[in-house]
């Protein structure tokens, strides 16, 4: 057994020597494969340390290659994205795992720090996929999060790395507080950079705090349990529990927000240009400070539905002279309330589904299209895919959109015209790709058996994500 071991780290030790491949999606099966033959080597020994160390630089490298395609994935994700994702982020919980046993063996800040670090990039992965949390991620952090405080920081560099460590644990609470399964890949992918780039302080209290208010979270370290919203439920008063408030972020998400894009008004024509990313400042504020209490009650349910997925091709499929009809998938409806339904895919081609994109869908040939917005997705594999939707509408018109000041591609913008609903909003409103809204007052067409123009003023911007916005207008009173 020893000289098996002994064979073990010379030859881990004679790869680490050899200067390291270029990180590539081929390296993965290699690197797993170096990461189980490190778990098999006594963490006790010298060359334990400086070879996980060398596994961490590479598995860090390789992530850092594929960040950007993991960004771009909208669900089902094809078989071959699916396996990259789910090798990617085995391979950093074996790193958790390296970096765990060498943490309980000898604590050091460094070890910790760096273990925290594969943690918040193993759930950055998982997220990315839609996929669920692996088990004992969560349990893995807290472990982490408190041998960091145990360890002593006694000169400069050493309160540094202890600073970044803490950092780290608080980025991984904040985006598992932004509710990841909300947003689409690109926004999970903005949403990290933003915290990457924020080192604003979180303070974590040890048991109950005498006034909260909804930016107020708690984590219990020996559940393997994410943060929850106290304004959602009360946390329990046996010890072990860690209090925060997230107010800190959400005023800084908002103060980022305000100075990438204002909103936009006569004399700012180029208000929109930043909309995207100041539209998620806004909601990840909200997320972080507003109630998500939930308001409707849910009951189980089992029928199937058909539907379209995307704006443009919703818009050929209520208003045939927007092109050839789109394709229809089929899925089923597991529960559903006044407000939403939550469904899952049974059959059919789908693809580019995204957390703030839209759908359509209708139980009946005789009924009307009902527009959903995508509150969250999941897909655990490329065969199963949930989604749970908010209604926007039911029934839609196909119309033409312009702002005044707009020009290029975003000129002439095609759009949905929602009717107004007394429970949801009391004016007509547009549905339109993110980016469109640039000004107060917009010129619209709509054709049916004539053509209709008319001017608008825009009263309330009532929705923006990475995909779609949604504001209420009336008729301009003062047309130009």
């Amino acid at each position: 057994m020893l000289d098996s071991a002994l064979d073990d780290i010379t030859i881990l030790n004679a790869w680490a020597d050899t200067t390291p491949p270029p990180a590539d999606v081929a390296e993965l099966p290699g690197l797993r494969a170096r990461l189980r033959k490190l778990s098999e080597l006594p963490p006790r020994d010298a060359a334990y340390s400086r070879l996980l160390d060398t596994l961490d630089g590479e598995v860090h490298a390789l992530l850092l290659r594929l960040r950007p395609a993991f960004r771009r994935a909208a669900l089902p994700l094809t078989r071959e994205a699916r396996n990259r994702s789910v090798e990617m982020a085995d391979a950093l919980g074996e790193l958790v795992e390296g970096h765990l046993r060498l943490l309980r063996e000898s604590p050091t800040l460094y070890v910790a720090r760096n273990g925290l670090r594969a943690v918040y990039q193993r759930f950055e992965v998982c997220v990315l996929a839609g996929n669920t949390v692996p088990p004992k991620l969560w349990l893995r952090a807290n472990e982490m999060h408190r041998a960091l405080n145990r360890c002593t920081a006694d000169d400069h560099d050493r309160q540094q790395i202890a600073l970044h460590g803490r950092l780290i644990y608080t980025r991984l609470l904040a985006l598992g507080c932004a509710s990841p399964e909300h947003l689409s890949a690109q926004e999970i992918g903005d949403t990290v950079d933003w915290l990457d780039a924020s080192n604003i302080p979180v303070v974590l209290h040890e048991g109950r705090v005498r006034e909260t208010d909804e930016s107020w979270f708690w984590i219990e370290l020996k559940q393997d349990r994410g943060p929850q919203q106290i304004a959602r439920r009360q946390p329990p008063g046996r010890p072990g529990v860690m209090v925060f408030s997230l107010a800190p972020l959400a005023s800084h998400a908002l103060a980022g927000a305000a100075q990438l894009a204002p909103l936009a008004d006569e004399d700012d024509p180029d208000g929109g240009a930043a909309v995207p990313l100041a539209a998620l400042l806004r909601r990840i504020a909200d997320q972080f400070s507003g109630p998500h209490k939930r308001k409707l009650n849910r009951r189980s349910n089992s029928y199937r539905v058909n539907v379209c997925t995307g704006l443009a091709d919703i818009r050929r499929l209520i208003d045939p002279t927007c092109g050839e009809p789109p394709e229809l998938s089929e899925w089923m409806v597991i529960n559903e309330s006044a407000g939403g339904f939550a469904i899952m895919h049974i059959s059919g081609f789908i693809e580019g589904i995204v957390s703030g994109g839209v759908i359509a869908l209708r139980a009946e040939p005789e009924h009307k299209w009902t527009i959903c917005l995508v509150r969250w997705s999941r897909s655990d594999n490329p065969e199963h895919v949930e989604l749970g939707l908010e209604i926007l509408s039911n029934g839609a018109q196909a119309v033409d959109i312009a702002f005044r000041s707009a020009t290029g591609a975003r000129a002439l913008r095609q759009a949905l015209l929602l009717p107004a609903l007394p429970a949801l909003r009391s004016k007509f409103a547009i549905l339109a790709p993110a980016g469109t809204y640039t000004a107060r007052r917009f010129v619209m067409v709509a054709q049916s058996a004539h053509v209709y123009i008319t001017q608008g003023r825009l009263i309330s911007l009532d929705l923006q994500t990475g995909s779609v916005e949604l504001f209420q207008f009336e008729l301009d009173p003062y047309p130009i």
